[in-house]
């Protein structure tokens, strides 16, 4: 129940078996015929093969690139092209390319993962990382924050940035809505990254929005990396929320707070048809699979909906099913998913559109009767007014 996540699942100890029950699962999952030479490729194809995809945000500037980690985490590596100089070994300068993590899950699949984009994508340039983005507490997000700061890159990466009530593992710098994430210096000019808070999954969640500077509908994608809030075709369960039921301890009592999360993003990004979203879980089939089920909240109001909806998110499931029941090492995922297909598939985003039109209704029923009232005083104004005027 929520007591356990919140207060219980914090624990040290509680973390360590999570994370350590992920990694066994993970290596019991990696493909059978993965030699340990191999591993650089292999460990973060156990769930999931990204090492083709890299996401395009400024040509030739800014890439992102998705890590699996863990059973089904993902973390995300964002590079920045403008190179710098640094000292190798042996004293002598050398490019390094600077990088940024978003949730780290495992610091040594991280830094594997990392030597191997470098490898594949950057003609085997240095990518140091020089900060950590944790989008919530939880271990399965910020396990890696330690090792990866003070072991793998304790000379670069100096800072790590956490929800403002949180206790995010190693955090240097407490964010809150409306604050911006310090970027390389030759990147500020044109984008910037915002942070969004939507406390709900736990109170000091919060969303990172990397967007091009002067953002609107025909200034580039927004990229939402958002952690537990928003998944491809769901979202998180609202663990640290406020209960519309009172004195429920059902993890799933507070839904409308997930709702007002999807509300506040959706605000506070601008562009619904560019933006692209990087959810922290691929569990987008099962997400799909459940809004089929009549016994499920979300699969009985189909009929409300147009036919447009059902056939996109029947397409998705099928479409998501395939990918990832690929074999071992294969296996593909489902992210960034457009904001504009969850607007369809996403059942929190169907719930906000119903409230949406339920709302207009009503002021527009409220605008009738405001119309009403005003049109019967003007009738009787007019009919007092030619009464007095006729003569005795």
């Amino acid at each position: 129940g929520n007591w356990f996540v919140e207060f219980l699942y914090p624990a040290s100890i509680i973390g360590w078996g999570h994370v350590s029950l992920a990694k066994w699962q993970q290596r019991k999952n990696a493909p059978s015929n993965a030699s340990s030479s191999e591993n650089k490729g292999n460990i973060m194809a156990a769930h999931s093969r990204t090492i083709e995809q890299r996401i395009e945000v400024i040509p030739n500037e800014i890439y992102i690139h998705a890590i699996p980690l863990l059973m089904d985490n993902i973390g995300y590596l964002i590079v920045y092209l403008n190179h710098s100089n640094s000292k190798n070994d042996d004293g002598d300068e050398s490019d390094v390319i600077t990088g940024m993590i978003v949730d780290a899950s495992d610091a040594d699949d991280i830094y594997d993962a990392i030597d191997h984009i470098q490898d594949v994508h950057y003609n085997s340039t240095k990518i140091e990382v020089t900060c950590i983005l944790s989008t919530h507490k939880h271990h399965d997000h910020t396990a890696g924050n330690y090792a990866l700061m003070n072991e793998y890159y304790k000379e670069s990466c100096t800072r790590v940035y956490g929800g403002a009530i949180e206790r995010v593992p190693c955090c240097t710098h407490q964010v809150k809505n409306g604050d911006f994430v310090d970027l390389p210096l030759g990147t500020r000019g044109f984008v910037d990254m915002l942070v969004i808070a939507v406390p709900s999954h736990t109170r000091g969640s919060v969303v990172y929005a990397l967007r091009k500077k002067g953002h609107g509908s025909d200034e580039g994608v927004i990229h939402l990396f958002t952690g537990d809030v928003i998944f491809c075709a769901g979202g998180g369960v609202p663990f640290e929320s406020d209960h519309q039921t009172p004195n429920s301890l059902k993890p799933t009592a507070g839904f409308n707070s997930v709702e007002r999360c999807f509300a506040q993003i959706l605000a506070k990004s601008g562009s619904t048809s560019t933006a692209l979203i990087y959810p922290g879980h691929e569990y987008s089939t099962e997400l799909l699979y459940r809004q089929f089920d009549p016994k499920n909240d979300h699969g009985k109001h189909w009929h409300h909906l147009s036919p447009s909806f059902f056939f996109e998110t029947a397409h998705q499931f099928f479409l998501s099913s395939h990918r990832r029941a690929l074999t071992k090492g294969t296996k593909l995922l489902n992210v960034p998913t457009p904001m504009s297909r969850e607007l369809k598939i996403n059942p929190h985003f169907r719930a906000l559109r119903r409230r949406g039109k339920h709302l207009i209704n009503a002021l527009n029923i409220w605008k009738q009767m405001l119309n009403q009232e005003e049109l019967t005083h003007i009738q009787q104004f007019s009919s007092q007014s030619s009464s007095s005027t006729q003569p005795n």
